[in-house]
């Protein structure tokens, strides 16, 4: 059986301040946020839910949420460029497509299921979106429904024991929002 938890970081200084402009920032979490992140946690430790590693961006609001969660089960965690946002330039203007991000992440998410069973990843809203709608094999815009939440996470499956065919959303969670 393989798995991957993926969840969105919580709430940063920046979001809860209500600017939606967030140009390459590296806010670190408001007090809201360090709750969803607990929250995170007891969603993960009641589920009984098992990774051997955590992956996170290279974003502090990344990183706090995965050390959050992380506190009972300390799993080691590799913070990595590829799971970070959509490469854009200082002026904010995009300068990778929807198709570059899913050549710069997926081969990365595949590599790692050789190597292990149960994992967590903790990054931003689009490269999670780009990441389910690939391996749950969906549109683009049905994969518009995920991560729009701070701290959302999606619980995915693959296990032919079970009969998966293909992989499976098997669990999901929001923790409380402003």
């Amino acid at each position: 059986m393989k798995k991957i938890i993926l969840a969105r970081h919580t709430e940063s200084k920046l979001i809860a301040s209500g600017i939606l402009e967030q140009k390459r920032n590296d806010s670190p979490l408001s007090d809201f946020g360090l709750e969803q992140a607990t929250e995170m946690r007891k969603f993960i430790n009641e589920r009984k839910l098992t990774y051997e590693i955590i992956f996170t961006s290279l974003f502090q609001r990344a990183r706090h949420t995965a050390e959050i969660i992380n506190q009972d089960f300390r799993a080691k965690t590799i913070n990595c460029g590829l799971f970070g946002e959509y490469f854009i330039q200082d002026d904010g203007v995009g300068i990778e497509t929807t198709n570059m991000a899913i050549s710069r992440v997926m081969p990365k998410i595949y590599s790692l299921f050789d190597q292990y069973d149960n994992m967590l990843l903790v990054a931003h809203s689009s490269i999670n979106k780009t990441i389910i709608q690939n391996i749950l094999n969906c549109t683009y815009s049905e994969s518009l429904k995920y991560f729009n939440n701070t701290g959302e996470i999606h619980v995915l499956r693959y296990d032919h024991t079970l009969g998966d065919e293909n992989w499976t959303l098997i669990d999901s969670f929001v923790p409380k929002q402003r």
